[in-house]
């Protein structure tokens, strides 16, 4: 799947899943930072994923992500607890930063910086400080430079 393929080149884990009653599963007993849902899967519908995991009081942001590109589609999928909504065709680098915007809401911050003691990333820029007592030298991952 290129969705699978590029968001794993920006660094994210993903587990693909194309069947929805196995998906509502694995959305129930793995603790995800997101879940994007098709609402076209075969054995059980996107909205039933929705629902079965808003149910469930799994507060995991949800992307829709779909052919269905109808106002009442997007307005019933944002009503059952989908976080943001995309539909296809849609742009890669758009659907990257709606991942991106997503995660940093789960992490409850609107920071792209995530602090621990003396240690610091910078999920946006992709650095982490080498040195806190002097901020410039960073250490990147050598794509991102």
């Amino acid at each position: 799947c290129f969705i699978k393929r590029a968001l794993e080149e920006e660094s994210y884990a993903v587990d693909l899943c194309e069947d929805g009653a196995k998906g509502l599963q694995m959305a129930l007993i793995t603790n995800y930072d997101l879940l994007i849902v098709d609402l076209m899967l075969p054995s059980l519908p996107g909205l039933d994923i929705l629902k079965g995991v808003r149910q469930a009081r799994i507060q995991t942001p949800i992307l829709i992500l779909t052919a269905q590109s109808q106002v009442d589609q997007r307005v019933k999928g944002l009503d059952l607890g989908a976080d943001d909504y995309m539909a296809k065709p849609f742009s890669l680098q758009e659907l990257e930063a709606r991942v991106r915007a997503l995660m940093r809401r789960g992490l409850g911050t609107a920071s792209s910086v995530l602090k621990h003691g003396p240690l610091s990333f910078d999920a946006t820029g992709r650095a982490v400080p080498v040195d806190r007592l002097d901020p410039d030298p960073v250490v990147r991952h050598r794509r991102f430079e």
